[in-house]
């Protein structure tokens, strides 16, 4: 038993340790992307200034780094004609934070008279891709856009590196995540003790029957046991996307009462907890639909399973309310902020996925103010998580400087494959989005920059959430960063801390010993009841593991005014005991996750050759006369 103890302290200190020293060299290497992000000048360059280029060809010299070359004119020609072939910004649609909610208002409104006004924008201030930004909201979820986990990623899953050590979430806070399908058994390394939701993607809809035209391994997973054995809910995921499906479905009623019905039926067949809605460019001339689809679902789903979530997704920015959040805020349990895709496959920049702040270099409209809109519109802060994203994003840029132009959006990465391809790189901070970025110039002489947040950055977001007092956190997607335990790490830092140790008072140890007083008062009024509940039962063994362990320091004690024999037979039937309630604590408390029946056979053996060794120069003696 000793050598049990001593086995997993050693093992938990390692991991502490281990815990440490990663900290310690993400801290480090911080520090050294803000060195190198000093030495840069973040100011875009002018084209056609030749001072400025001088100046910044001083700085690229000492560093080693030619300057880009500057466009001739026919190349200058060829990206005008690119430009006005499929433009990335509308300049008819610019962002105004007081028209924010309204239809018809993001260019600017009108002014008392009716007539068109101008928008009012900050000096130098980004104009936001509208349209663009709300086709990269719309298909962000769908795998030929996001262009991996096509090759096999999943194929051949590792689990060595997976976080194990088990947490508590803090009752305040959501951790929500999607298991998409082609992550496949990556859910094997999920630390489910610090997930409260999980949704599978995805229930595929059919707008024309409102069936599925798939529902991929929702039916054979293996997800829905291991996340109910650590008391994590799963939700099966609901995606209907694009204004021409959403409309073909909400204009359908037959369509809906299907939905609705065989939702119900798969969830309820695979015990799940519910359903996640992921209908996304919602057209505005439906709101009153939606909102009707997912009150009459919602109501018959909570009457046909007991306790069950509807969830749903919102969009960062709700350019057309499109979203009756008034009256869905009545009925849906919680509301995930898509936070991410501000900026990605078709901007003009390069730069952070998610936009925690606004303003700088980049649009004036970020997660922030999303947040307060939702809770001015109704939704209660408790009710909303903040979606964060496990993958980023890489272009070929005009430079390394930030901000820059984006020649061309090469793909999207997921964590993992972000850290295999930087290695021991450090990355950059850009502080105004709480995003890093990584840049360089690859083999073919480009420059390319990658913006993705690690673990650093979504420690600084996470504590955004907090002081936002809003419910948590969404992640899109779960298993993006297989074989790296640091995202869960920061998990665990910001939203499950350990308590510190404290000492215990008298008060307190006379609250313990009255518990334990009541626990005898319970089993004697009715055993039965006491052995099928562990809380009765659990202070009832405390009781005889106390009274046994104090008669046997009394045996040891004065063991000398006993026969050999006696004290022998008292001392190993007590020893048994003490190893039978020391098993049972472990059991009843679930601190070892591995085979319980294994741990009870290993510490029987254990404790009898320790007894033997106690006890074998009194075995081999005789008894005195």
């Amino acid at each position: 038993m000793i050598v049990v103890f001593l086995f997993f302290s050693i093992k938990i200190a390692n991991a502490q340790f281990q815990e440490g020293i990663m900290k310690k060299i993400d801290e480090n290497n911080k520090k050294k992307a803000l060195e190198n992000a000093k030495k840069e000048n973040p100011s875009p360059k002018e084209e056609g200034d030749e001072k400025n280029k001088q100046e910044e060809g001083k700085k690229e010299e000492n560093k080693n780094i030619p300057l880009d070359k500057k466009p001739s004119q026919n190349d200058l020609k060829t990206k005008k004609e690119e430009s006005k072939a499929n433009p990335t910004i509308d300049p008819a649609l610019v962002f105004d934070v007081n028209s924010l909610g309204k239809p018809n208002t993001m260019a600017g409104g009108a002014n008392e008279k009716g007539e068109a006004k101008e928008p009012k924008l900050e000096e130098n201030q980004p104009l936001i891709d509208t349209n663009a930004f709300k086709q990269r909201a719309i298909y962000v979820k769908k795998r030929d856009m996001l262009n991996f986990g096509e090759k096999g990623d999943y194929d051949n899953l590792s689990h060595k590196n997976a976080h194990t050590k088990k947490h508590t979430l803090n009752p305040k806070n959501v951790v929500f995540g999607w298991h998409p399908y082609w992550a496949k058994e990556a859910y094997k390394s999920y630390n489910f003790s610090l997930l409260s939701i999980v949704t599978y993607f995805a229930y595929e809809v059919d707008p024309k029957t409102g069936g599925y035209a798939t529902i991929h391994d929702w039916e054979t997973t293996g997800l829905i046991k291991a996340a109910h054995a650590h008391k994590t809910k799963v939700l099966l995921s609901v995606a209907c996307f694009g204004d021409k499906n959403i409309s073909t479905f909400l204009g359908n009623r037959n369509a809906q009462a299907n939905l609705i019905n065989k939702v119900i039926e798969l969830v309820k067949k695979q015990k799940g907890d519910g359903v996640h809605l992921d209908f996304e460019g919602l057209p505005v001339k439906y709101k009153s639909d939606f909102a009707n689809f997912v009150i009459d679902l919602t109501g018959k789903l909570k009457t046909e399973i007991k306790g069950g979530l509807v969830t749903m997704s919102l969009p960062a920015i709700d350019f057309d309310n499109a979203y009756d959040v008034r009256q869905l805020e009545k009925h849906v349990n919680y509301f995930v902020i898509n936070g991410y895709e501000f900026y990605g496959a078709n901007t003009k920049l390069a730069g952070p996925v998610g936009l925690t702040k606004g303003g700088g270099n980049w649009w004036n409209h970020g997660l922030d103010k999303s947040i307060d809109e939702y809770i001015a519109f109704g939704v209660q802060p408790q009710k909303i998580l903040l979606g964060i994203s496990y993958y980023g994003a890489v272009w070929i840029t005009k430079g390394l400087e930030v901000p820059s132009e984006a020649r061309k959006f090469v793909k999207y990465m997921p964590y993992k494959n972000i850290r295999d391809e930087m290695g021991a790189a450090s990355a950059g901070e850009d502080a105004s989005s709480m995003t890093n970025f990584f840049a360089y110039r690859d083999n073919n002489d480009n420059y390319r920059q990658i913006w993705y947040d690690d673990s650093l950055a979504l420690a600084k977001k996470y504590d955004f959430v907090v002081n936002k007092k809003i419910g948590g956190v969404g992640i899109w997607a779960l298993g993006y960063d297989h074989g790296y335990p640091q995202l869960w790490e920061v998990l665990a830092a910001k939203f499950a801390p350990e308590a510190p140790a404290k000492k215990m008072n008298i008060t307190q140890g006379l609250n313990i010993f009255s518990r334990m007083f009541q626990g005898i008062s319970r089993f004697a009024a009715n055993p039965s009841a006491s052995l099928r509940s562990p809380s009765i039962f659990f202070p009832l063994l405390g009781v005889f593991f106390a009274s046994a362990l104090a008669f046997y320091y009394l045996i040891q004690r004065y063991a000398c005014q006993f026969k050999r024999t006696t004290t022998l037979v008292l001392q190993g039937g007590l020893f048994v005991i003490l190893l039978l309630l020391a098993c049972l604590f472990f059991i009843g408390f679930q601190i070892f996750s591995f085979n319980i029946a294994m741990l009870i056979a290993l510490s029987f053996v254990l404790g009898v050759l320790t007894f033997v060794l106690l006890t074998r120069k009194w075995l081999i003696e005789k008894e005195l006369p």
